[in-house]
């Protein structure tokens, strides 16, 4: 699943080659070439069982995944009962720059 959530990321979406897990650190190199100071922290997401974000991200990943050319059906269906029973939290794994000029 993750996988196929991974090569869906990385795949062009009309808008020019995706950057996918290589985004933030083209981020931080393109800005530290221009004389920009940059920060960097972790800023993870954390939807605790029962968030009403937690379905609909587990959707769109499962999605992507189908998009992607995987069978994810019952995985999607074990999530969607673990959300709607709230047994489900996620974390996000997400970092945020800050650049600050020179």
């Amino acid at each position: 699943m993750a996988a196929a959530f991974r090569r869906h990321h990385a795949r062009g979406k009309g808008l020019g080659p995706a950057l996918d897990g290589t985004a933030l650190a083209r981020a931080r190199k393109c800005l530290n070439d221009r004389g920009f100071t940059v920060v960097e922290a972790a800023s993870d997401w954390r939807l605790v069982p029962g968030s009403p974000l937690l379905e609909p991200l587990l959707l769109d990943e499962a999605e992507a995944a189908l998009e992607a050319g995987e069978t994810i059906a019952r995985w999607r269906e074990q999530r969607r009962a673990q959300v709607a029973a709230a047994t489900l939290g996620l974390t996000v794994g997400h970092r945020d720059l800050l650049a600050l000029p020179a």
